[in-house]
């Protein structure tokens, strides 16, 4: 698991305001996460 995640931990810090969503895909044929920007209610 920490393999899988090792590559996203890095990249965190820069995806401030993003959702990182792991999938069973992402899991097992090793595609890439899903990025997903949140919405700032004003």
């Amino acid at each position: 698991m920490e393999e899988i995640l090792l590559d996203i931990m890095y990249e965190l810090p820069e995806l401030e305001g993003y959702e990182v969503i792991i999938t069973k895909e992402v899991v097992e044929s090793g595609v890439q996460p899903l990025y997903i920007k949140n919405k700032r209610i004003a």
